[in-house]
């Protein structure tokens, strides 16, 4: 998601309107749906969460290059 830079509440309502409009929730439950059939080693556990707990101290510009996940209410990011 790309940021949202807005100088009005009206750029800031069309904004808000434009983001929940293009929310699928059928594929966000598609997905979800699929997640018990999901299986990780391990290892890959371990490196998710180190990976998402390295993201607080990335600087922003590289922040920006990776797609958000959220953990247990915190909002990291996965490096490739």
């Amino acid at each position: 998601m790309a940021d949202i830079r807005v100088r009005s509440v009206s750029e800031l309502a069309k904004a808000a309107y434009d983001l929940f409009g293009d929310f699928n929730v059928y594929r966000q439950i598609e997905q979800m749906n699929q997640l018990p059939d999901t299986r990780i080693t391990e290892s890959q556990f371990a490196q998710i969460i180190g990976r998402a707990r390295m993201y607080q101290n990335m600087p922003f510009k590289v922040k920006k290059r990776f797609a958000s996940i959220p953990i247990n209410g915190f909002t990291g990011e996965l490096c490739s």
